[in-house]
């Protein structure tokens, strides 16, 4: 969490589009990293510690679960099922939706575009390809996926620590909309 909160202070807090675009992809995908790294470490030392052998034995279960199943099930596997995270809650759609886009960067399906080009050489010899104007158009609008502003991810990041992983032993959810009582 320390390296995403210098990271995003280096570069902008915001990112506002222009020369720092280059570290969006990098930024997400520490965000969804990070995001596993903690579920990973809380289901690890969880089970380890209160649920004895047979926790020992369920963790390599809970660590090839999914990332969004990982943080589905984070809360009830560490309050002994009283709680449960609200799918509801802004912060949760938005980690959904970072797990959504590391995934798209991740897994993605590659498509390709067949155009014609010509090739040039200025008059100091450089030789260049030059494309059509859709085609330099096409690549002036990508965005890899992400278009959007990606300071929400570590927002939503830290509010998941705050709300959760930070207090979840302490059972103190008083006036956390992340966190409610299971029905179960």
């Amino acid at each position: 969490m320390q390296i995403l909160t210098d990271f995003r202070s280096e570069i902008g807090w915001f990112f506002e589009h222009g020369n720092k675009d280059i570290y969006v992809v990098p930024f997400l995908l520490t965000c969804a990293a990070a995001l596993e790294c903690s579920l990973n470490d809380h289901l690890i030392s969880h089970l380890s510690s209160i649920e004895g052998e047979h926790g020992k034995n369920q963790i390599p279960g809970f660590l090839s679960m999914t990332l969004k199943g990982k943080l589905i099930n984070v809360v009830p596997i560490l309050t002994q099922n009283k709680y449960v995270i609200n799918t509801q809650h802004k912060a949760y759609q938005i980690l959904t939706d970072l797990i959504k886009k590391r995934n798209k960067l991740t897994h993605n399906k590659s498509d390709y575009e067949e155009f014609e080009g010509t090739i040039d050489e200025d008059k100091n010899g450089i030789i260049s390809i030059v494309l059509p104007e859709e085609i330099n158009q096409k690549l002036d609008d990508i965005t890899l996926g992400v278009g959007c502003n990606i300071g929400k991810y570590h927002d939503s990041l830290e509010k998941f620590h705050e709300l959760f992983l930070e207090v979840y032993e302490k059972e103190n959810f008083a006036g956390n909309d992340l966190i409610i009582k299971s029905n179960a």
